[in-house]
């Protein structure tokens, strides 16, 4: 083949096919790493959450408040508000990295 041929057409067609599978298992990969992040985010959470309860029963049972009372009337309310704080963190980190990015691009 000289430089002015092209190349056979099952070669293209090969090319093609090839980069389209690496594309498709590239894809898969990048969304099986994503699945595994989450998980493990979610996995961390969980933990956090779970030592911030054994943590305020502790407190409560020093109290003088039963386990059980902790369980049913206390913790539903303070898995809200841990929750809500951390809903309200995320959303002033996320305001925080938009301001630099706007002084970074506007000056």
């Amino acid at each position: 083949m000289t430089d002015h041929e092209a190349p056979p057409k099952d070669w293209i067609t090969e090319q093609v096919e090839r980069a389209r599978e690496n594309a498709e298992k590239r894809a898969a990969w990048e969304k099986q790493k994503s699945l595994e992040a989450e998980a493990q985010r979610v996995q961390a959470i969980r933990a956090e959450i779970s030592a911030e309860k054994d943590r305020l029963r502790t407190d409560y049972m020093e109290a003088g408040i039963d386990p059980a009372s902790f369980e049913r009337e206390h913790w539903p309310e303070l898995l809200r508000q841990v929750m809500a704080e951390r809903a309200f963190a995320r959303d002033a980190e996320r305001m925080e990295k938009l301001e630099r990015a706007e002084r970074d691009i506007f000056g």
